[in-house]
Formats: C-alpha cells, structure tokens, sequence
C-alpha cells in the first residue's frame, strides 16, 4: 500500500499477499474474574507462548477491567504478546465483590435484617446489571473493530464468567439478561468472529457455589456455577465456538482453541422462503458422517436484503 501523507492516519486493515491468515483475540476478563485467578491464568498464558506459536497464528491481546484496553495488537510474535501479558498484571475489579461476607454472632432485629436484606439485594442487582452490559458491549465493540478483516476471527474470552440469571428464590426476584446477550452474539455473528470462552477458574468441583460478584453467598442464590458455565457454552455455541472448563491447564484450553479454528468451510445459500417477517429462523447443517459434531451460525433475522444490510450496518456503529 501506499505511504500516507504526514499527519495522517487510518485505521484500515492492510494485507500483504499470502499474510490473510485467520486472526486471534485474546481477551482477559479482569472485569469478571478475582485477582487470584487473573493471575493464574496469565501463568497459564505465559507458559503457553514460551513454546512459540506453532499454527503461525497472529494473535491481539486486550484486558477487559473497567474499560476496555488494547495491550497488543496482531502479532505473530511471541515475544511481543509475552511482553503484553507481563504488564497486564492484576486488576480489581470495582463491580466484582471478592469478600464474602461475615455472619455476625447476635442476629438483627428483624426491622434491620428487612433494611439490610433488601439493601444487598439493591446492590447486588447494581452490580451484576454493571458487569454484565458492560461485558457485553465490550464484546459488541471488538466486533466493531474486527469487522473491516475479512476472515474469520476468534475471540478467546478467558474469564470467570458469569451467569447471566440473577435468581433471589427468597423473594422471588429474577432478572434475566438473555436478550443482551444474544444481540451481542447477533453482532459478533454478523462480523465473523467465533467465541471461544476459557474458565479462568480451572478445576472446580462440582457443588461449588460461591458465586464472584457475591450474590450467591449473600442471598443463597442455587446453581451458580452451572449457570455461568451454561452462559459460556451458549454464548460459544450461538458464535459458532466452543467452551473450555473445569481445566487447570489453561493453557491447553487455548491451544485447543486454536486448533479447532484450524479448518472450517464457509457455507451460503438463498433461503427459499421469501417472506421477511423479521422473525427469527433457525439454522440446521448435518452430516451423514457418524461422530462429527458440527459447530455452526443457529440463525438468522428474516429481513429483505436491503433491511439486513442496513441492520447489520446498524448494529456495527
């Protein structure tokens, strides 16, 4: 390409010929995941680059804390991205509640324990409802800045996750987060990049309950840990991706993250049905090959060609 003029920038992808290769993003979820376990899994990474990058993949590093930051961009050198991971370090999170709480020896009045209760939950919502849009327009905004590569593109999200159900049985309180959590999919979908979710938590067993982010030990919230393994698998499985967990070793996690995008086929077709009722339709592709299991787009919106275009410009604003 052509040098630009002094003072001028852009942000347009440039490729060299034969340099197309599919791109890698690794994302660390500080945002979602204790200190503690931030720390294990950048070992993990660490330990994971010192053996060089065998798939020549070129690979971006960003950390998710209270903002959204780009440590390194696409490189397939191992020795900028280990030099990226080293100064990620270990960021507190400021909607991610680490300390599970104390039970006092002498109950509260039964006035003051309605006051406290109905305060943490209060929190509680405030906090997760934080966590979980600003994850999510996190995603929807590297889908925007991956959009202009025309290749496929995953996303390794390695995180604590967390479940995007926010269930106080006592009460009978429950939030759902699942319509944001599909418009982002929507919008990831739409510019090509795969989610690949790694639980920065390794090995857990299977009645864990607490819960990062605290609710769960405050109100006796059920089935957390499901829940967030449940949230990564669905969010992997509407990209087209798979989920990594219950693993200490992190570091195969990635790599067989890596080699699964290895090798796919790109499919299109013309829907025979023509009436554009924006409705959404479900997508099946099989095989007549026992043992494969194929991981592929669930769907698309039913709108006119000119609609869908404009949509999809939309959502990548």
């Amino acid at each position: 390409s052509e040098a630009l003029p002094p003072y001028i920038f852009t942000n347009s992808p440039v490729y060299k010929a034969g340099q197309q290769r599919d791109l890698c993003i690794l994302l660390l979820d500080a945002l979602n995941t204790p200190t503690h376990d931030q720390l294990y899994a950048r070992r993990q990474m660490l330990r994971y680059l010192s053996k060089g990058l065998s798939l020549g993949e070129r690979i971006a590093v960003l950390v998710l804390g209270n903002s959204l930051h780009l440590l390194q961009d696409f490189t397939d050198d191992p020795r900028l991205l280990q030099a990226a991971l080293s100064q990620s370090g270990g960021h507190s999170s400021i909607w991610l509640n680490e300390v599970a709480p104390t039970q006092a020896d002498l109950s509260p009045p039964p006035e003051l324990a309605e006051m406290l209760g109905s305060f943490e939950r209060e929190e509680l919502d405030f906090q997760m409802r934080n966590r979980v849009y600003r994850t999510l327009e996190a995603m929807e905004a590297i889908a925007r800045w991956l959009a202009a590569y025309p290749v496929r593109k995953n996303l390794i999200w390695v995180s604590a996750s967390f479940p995007l159900l926010l269930d106080l049985g006592d009460i009978g309180y429950l939030r759902t987060f699942k319509d944001e959590m599909e418009h982002a999919a929507r919008v990831l979908t739409n510019a090509n990049v795969s989610v690949y979710p790694v639980d920065a938590r390794g090995l857990l067993a299977l009645n864990a309950s607490a819960e990062y982010g605290g609710w769960s030990a405050l109100t006796g919230g059920r089935g957390t840990y499901l829940d967030s393994i449940q949230t990564m698998s669905k969010l992997a499985e509407l990209t087209g991706g798979r989920a990594y967990y219950n693993t200490n070793d992190l570091a195969w996690a990635v790599q067989a993250a890596l080699e699964d995008t290895a090798a796919y086929y790109l499919l299109a077709y013309y829907p025979t049905n023509r009436e554009w009722d924006k409705k959404f339709r479900t997508i099946q592709v099989k095989v007549h090959r026992r043992g494969l299991k194929i991981r592929h787009r669930k769907g698309y919106f039913a709108l006119a060609p000119p609609e869908q275009q404009a949509s999809q410009e939309e959502e990548l604003l």
